[in-house]
């Protein structure tokens, strides 16, 4: 198309006697009408490739109907229920399987809370995640809370698990328990948490397998689980926590059966998991201005001998 309209700006008829080339001025003016032409049908091209659809909803069944690729959903103020969509599921089962909500295969899609306060993803699921994305590239979710309701005994499902995706970004979010995890990553590529809350969940806050080129920025960790704040597997590759703050209850139960690696996760409150002389190679964790309530120093210390970088943080409360 393009080369039909460099063709077109310089108008070459051939008489027969040679080739004949428009005056300069009938010549500018037909290059003016083919210049607009060309703007105006890139700009009508560019508008349709990335036209994104805005909806607005006000219930789970709603939400889960509205899951897709281009569109951008508003949530209005209130609490989604995944048990509102128990019926829903069993007809039709669209972005909701095992009692958990799923946003599988999508691009380019901004789910958006009006205040954190005022709007919550809930499940009184126990044994099932919250909410899990997979195969999906350039996700946003912002200002509403995911968790499941608070049990006494904990869960056996994360609040948000990440799988196999890229570019999705968390902006003013609350991430909590009872889950076993709050944020669980597995193969993902350029994650961005933002402004954010992770906190109060049986086991870890973050578990993390193949991470890489993510940031957690000015993001709160409350931990008071009975292993780590995160625990790491395989390939992390330069994930850095800017800002961060990161809690620890200094009473939590600590949950040590027999073995070393729980051990390890029983002495260490801030990053455990299998302890190998191999492990740390594949592990590129930074942190910059952050602080840090009742960690060790001694894990601290430990951990920059790994290679773990802390630059311009802060060790307060205790430190025994």
């Amino acid at each position: 198309m393009l080369l039909f309209f460099f063709k077109a700006i310089i108008k070459v008829q051939d008489s027969g006697k040679g080739i004949v080339v428009p005056s300069c001025q009938e010549g500018g003016r037909a290059m003016l009408k083919i210049v607009a032409l060309l703007v105006t049908l890139l700009i009508a091209c560019s508008s349709t490739a990335f036209a994104t659809q805005e909806i607005t909803v006000s219930g789970m069944v709603e939400l889960l109907n509205s899951i897709g690729s281009d569109r951008i959903i508003h949530l209005a103020p209130g609490s989604y229920k995944l048990d509102d969509a128990l019926g829903f599921a069993s007809r039709n089962a669209k972005n909701i399987y095992e009692r958990r909500m799923y946003i599988l295969g999508v691009k380019n899609l901004k789910i958006s809370g009006e205040a954190l306060s005022k709007t919550e993803l809930l499940s009184p699921y126990s044994e099932s995640d919250v909410l899990l994305i997979k195969d999906c590239s350039n996700i946003e979710l912002e200002n509403f809370s995911i968790g499941h309701v608070q049990r006494t005994k904990g869960c056996e499902g994360d609040a948000l698990r990440i799988e196999m995706s890229k570019a999705v970004k968390l902006n003013n979010m609350a991430i909590y328990g009872c889950g076993e995890n709050g944020l669980t990553l597995k193969n993902v590529e350029q994650l961005e948490v933002k402004d954010s809350y992770i906190h109060h969940c049986t086991y870890n806050l973050l578990k993390m397998s193949e991470v890489g080129n993510s940031r957690f920025i000015a993001t709160r960790f409350v931990h008071d689980g009975s292993l780590s704040v995160m625990a790491t597997s395989d390939k992390i590759k330069d994930l850095a926590f800017d800002h961060c703050q990161f809690i620890i209850d200094p009473t939590r139960e600590v949950f040590v059966p027999q073995g070393e690696i729980l051990e390890y996760a029983a002495k260490y409150s801030l990053v455990a998991k299998h302890y190998s002389e191999n492990w740390w190679e594949d592990e590129e964790l930074s942190f910059t201005n952050c602080e840090f309530t009742n960690v060790n120093p001694l894990e601290v210390a430990q951990l920059r001998t790994k290679g773990m970088l802390f630059k311009d943080c802060h060790l307060k409360g205790q430190q025994t």
